[in-house]
């Protein structure tokens, strides 16, 4: 997770900053499971539950509980200035890269604002924390995860985060033909 987001975030030339930013939120970005029920059984590690992702049919339990520890994981990290800036990025990554809300009128309208106020860090770590999910740590499966990626919602991700992925991935050789799981599916 962390070196993938540091070659994302380097194919973004994030500055120095953002990058540090985003290697501490790559590391911290589950602390705030901890806040979860207790693991379960035969697992060391406490996770929200396991229902379809915004990719499946039904995923706003899941997505809220993701939403809850990246909440906690920023308010556990909450107290100094750096572990503050690595909670905004973590807290950032957990929501769309583009919402909508309704304007006076009515009209549903960008949140270009909210945006722009974005970590530059929290888009490489939204794209990335998503690879490393649909993939299971089988790069095998980089194709078949990216797909999912870029045919998913499209107001998920950062472009320019998804297309960095793309380069960083297709540099390493795990976008050839021939880098599919057996099982072929995500």
């Amino acid at each position: 997770m962390v070196t993938l987001s540091r070659q994302v975030g380097e194919s973004l030339d994030l500055d120095l900053r953002a990058m540090e930013d985003l290697e501490a939120a790559a590391r911290l970005h589950r602390l705030g499971s901890v806040c979860l029920a207790p693991a379960p059984a035969g697992s060391s590690t406490p996770r929200p539950r396991r229902s379809r992702s915004w990719m499946g049919t039904s995923g706003h339990t899941r997505d809220s509980e993701l939403a809850r520890v990246a909440d906690m994981t920023a308010h556990i990290l909450a107290g100094g200035d750096r572990l503050d800036r690595v909670g905004t990025v973590v807290a950032a990554a957990a929501r769309p890269h583009r919402r909508t809300r309704s304007s006076e009128n009515g009209s549903r309208t960008s949140e270009d604002t909210e945006r722009a106020a974005e970590p530059p860090g929290a888009g490489v770590l939204r794209v990335v924390s998503t690879y490393e999910e649909l993939t299971g740590g089988d790069d095998g499966r980089a194709v078949l995860a990216l797909e999912r990626m870029y045919t998913g919602p499209a107001y998920m991700f950062d472009p320019g985060a998804l297309a960095a992925l793309e380069i960083v991935l297709s540099d390493s050789g795990l976008l050839d033909a021939g880098s599919r799981s057996e099982d072929g599916e995500v």
